[in-house]
């Protein structure tokens, strides 16, 4: 998934080059450089459709939807610097837009590892974040037996 900067919409990058559509896809503002495809200037594909499940809508049975972006992070008082100003300004925006997705058309399960200590360049904190995160396999597999248990019922 990248977002067209100047076209204001969302591709799905569905063949070429893979390396420059991974590059296109994590190309955050203010951090990465853009990337150009097809002629295209394309940034991350989060900035348009954070948790783009409903790609999936019916192409498979169950649908589910995992939303990493979390939200600020902080005791609330304490005044964020302008860099953690800007990367929790994105996740406010972006919860938005996974809250009216929600609303008009919810996947099957949806999925919110506690993911708000972690800041978006913790890439190097991975070992960590899978620690942090590891209770949402149980989550899913609740999820998935209850979706499995409605859908030969239904």
């Amino acid at each position: 998934m990248t977002t067209d900067y100047y076209g204001q919409t969302e591709r799905v990058c569905e063949s070429g080059d893979l390396h420059q559509a991974l590059a296109a896809s994590s190309a955050l503002p203010a951090v990465f450089m853009p990337v150009r495809i097809d002629g295209r200037v394309m940034i991350d594909g989060g900035i348009y459709n954070p948790v783009p499940f409903d790609h999936l809508t019916g192409l498979a049975d169950i649908v589910i939807g995992v939303d990493v972006v979390g939200g600020p992070d902080g005791d609330g008082e304490t005044m964020p610097s302008r860099i953690d100003s800007l990367f929790g300004a994105s996740q406010l925006m972006m919860q938005s837009i996974i809250a009216m997705k929600m609303k008009a058309h919810p996947p099957d399960i949806l999925l919110r590892p506690e993911v708000s200590r972690f800041r978006v360049m913790d890439f190097l904190r991975a070992q960590e974040v899978l620690t942090a995160t590891a209770g949402v396999k149980d989550q899913l597999k609740a999820a998935l037996d209850a979706a499995f248990s409605a859908k030969a019922r239904g």
